[in-house]
């Protein structure tokens, strides 16, 4: 309510100018022809400088750091208790009133970054979104690798994803959690491409145990199985899960 409306205007003004130049290149992307080392490279270097940004525009990677003190540092399980039973230099930080509403895949990242906060506040914030970072980078090679699989132009995949303004910002700037949730959904489809529809449902799985969004993977996987009559997959997998 106290933000500045000028600031968030030149916000605004920002984004617009990302996404026109993200779209003028996806429309003259022919006559680009960049190699597929160039790319890399570049997603590379615009990964870094977007994860070095400081999470200015979100205050949830303080929160993440709160539910990781919780289990790391007060040994209590951060579903059960919220950081305003407790009173330390930390706690102005969390504005959160709530248990982790994440599921326990992200936690030993909290935890870590927990334990690193009692030292250094900031260096935690960055311990979180350097897992971030690799995270991204491990998505975008899997997209080039499934691309190329399907005989789409893999450097337009690995472009599309690697340099989206809203994944830049959103993941890696503002270190929001769900590179995770996308890397299991990749990895899902990757075990589906090799036949393995047992082991696609219970990583997909996994995506859900990070936010309930990843059921969708979930479904999709299930649905997807049972139209290919796989009824083995469908019930080792569900078993497994």
């Amino acid at each position: 309510a106290a933000a500045d409306p000028v600031f968030q205007l030149l916000q605004m003004v920002c984004l617009a100018c990302f996404f026109t130049v993200y779209g003028i290149t996806l429309w003259n992307w022919r006559r680009l022809d960049a190699s597929p080392r160039t790319l890399a490279w570049s997603a590379v270097l615009v990964g870094v400088l977007a994860w070095s940004l400081l999470p200015a525009d979100s205050s949830d990677v303080l929160e993440y750091i709160g539910f990781g003190r919780l289990a790391a540092v007060y040994h209590v399980s951060p579903y059960l208790h919220t950081y305003s039973e407790f009173t330390d230099r930390f706690a102005s930080s969390v504005t959160w009133d709530d248990p982790m509403p994440y599921g326990p895949v992200v936690l030993p990242v909290f935890a870590l970054a927990g334990l690193v906060s009692e030292g250094h506040l900031f260096v935690a914030m960055y311990v979180i979104k350097l897992a971030w970072l690799l995270i991204h980078l491990l998505n975008a090679w899997l997209i080039y690798q499934l691309a190329k699989s399907i005989a789409v132009d893999p450097r337009h995949a690995l472009f599309v994803f690697a340099f989206n303004p809203l994944i830049l910002l959103e993941q890696l700037a503002n270190g929001h959690n769900d590179g995770p949730l996308i890397l299991f959904g990749l990895l899902a489809v990757l075990a589906l491409q090799r036949g393995r529809g047992a082991l696609a449902v219970v990583v997909a799985l996994l995506s859900a145990l990070i936010k309930t969004s990843g059921l969708f993977w979930v479904a999709g996987i299930v649905v997807l199985l049972i139209r290919q009559r796989r009824w083995r997959a469908v019930i080792l997998g569900m078993t497994s899960s």
